[in-house]
């Protein structure tokens, strides 16, 4: 997937990369892979992103080409009924040298977070249109 401007679409868990500020209008490629086990009440996730530049970038003195990072996206859903809805989430970004360039920071720093999302949708008015 290659995108140029700002975009609703959420590349990853993190939503590290803001598009177009971090990507300075170059673009964003973002590969990835997607492995899940699926049942009725349990489904598990593993997505794992490989982030680079559409185009290169020019970063001061810096050429910027290759890889931005990679980021690893784990996600566990359970559903014990219809209306109830738990979500636990990992997701940890290995970035490159080049993310440094781009974003400013350290590539060494602990560059991961968690979540845990309770999602109650009970139905409080139904209403049939009939012919």
């Amino acid at each position: 997937m290659a995108y140029k401007k700002n975009s609703s679409k959420n590349f990853n868990h993190q939503n590290f990369i803001n598009i177009p500020t971090d990507t300075r209008q170059q673009g964003l490629i973002d590969p990835y892979l997607r492995l899940g086990i699926l049942n009725k009440k349990i489904t598990s996730t593993l997505d794992v992103h490989y982030f680079s530049l559409a185009h290169q970038n020019n970063s001061g003195f810096n050429k910027i080409t290759g890889s931005l990072g990679t980021e690893a996206d784990l996600l566990a859903e359970y559903k014990p009924s219809p209306v109830i809805n738990l979500q636990l989430g990992y997701s940890m970004m290995f970035p490159t040298k080049n993310m440094e360039l781009i974003k400013g920071g350290d590539k060494n720093n602990y560059q991961g977070w968690a979540f845990i999302m309770l999602k109650v949708s009970p139905t409080f008015f139904l209403h049939e249109i009939k012919n």
